[in-house]
């Protein structure tokens, strides 16, 4: 059973690496160990143009013409997962937005993908359409298996893949949620039996969260 509600271990318009220049970096870019210490980063929402409601936080390069914009922008995270802090995680949640297409990879392994035909994604696949109207300002959810999540450091990786090479806008931004069966750390229940006499309306005993 899940308890509760999921924690963010990510945060929307949390901080982000990103690569914007339009190169092919092949496979190696998912994994954990990757070296992206020459990436800038920026606040989520990243991207270009209009989303929806929303205009990115930190406005990213589609290269230096408008009629062949790059068709795919990586982005990377890490962050810190304690079981001792948050509870033993039964589930992840993934709420992104995207525009148009992505592929999410925890460690390494893909977790998640939308609006991306099927089989290898490669840097120049586009998305079989643009983002529906209506969902260019939305986080979607997607549940996600805890097959990957590793107790301390994490990684997560995103691809975000255009439809062509003259979209106005591209963006993405993401949270991850984290589910527990089990209480969180820090939170103990206690049953107090009242004595003779004592009443707090008609209960027969008092629960008193710590």
């Amino acid at each position: 059973m899940v308890f509760g509600n999921g924690k963010p271990i990510v945060s929307k318009q949390s901080v982000w690496k990103y690569h914007d220049k339009g190169t092919d970096l092949g496979q190696a870019w998912r994994r954990a160990a990757y070296d992206d210490s020459a990436w800038p980063s920026g606040d989520g929402p990243l991207g270009y143009g209009d989303l929806g409601s929303l205009k990115p936080a930190t406005e990213i390069s589609f290269g230096e013409d408008s009629g062949k914009k790059h068709p795919t922008a990586y982005f990377r995270k890490e962050f810190v997962y304690d079981p001792g802090e948050m509870g033993v995680a039964s589930g992840l949640t993934a709420n992104v937005l995207s525009d148009d297409g992505f592929v999410l990879y925890l460690n390494g392994v893909e977790v998640a993908r939308d609006n991306l035909p099927e089989g290898e994604i490669k840097f120049d696949t586009l998305t079989p359409g643009n983002r529906n109207s209506g969902e260019e300002d939305k986080y979607l959810e997607f549940p996600i298996s805890t097959a990957a999540l590793r107790e301390g450091m994490n990684s997560l990786a995103v691809e975000v893949h255009q439809p062509n090479g003259t979209s106005t806008d591209l963006g993405f931004d993401m949270e991850l949620l984290v589910f527990s069966d089990k209480s969180p750390a820090g939170i103990t229940q206690r049953v107090y039996r009242l004595k003779k006499g004592e009443s707090i309306e008609d209960w027969d005993e008092a629960v008193e969260i710590a």
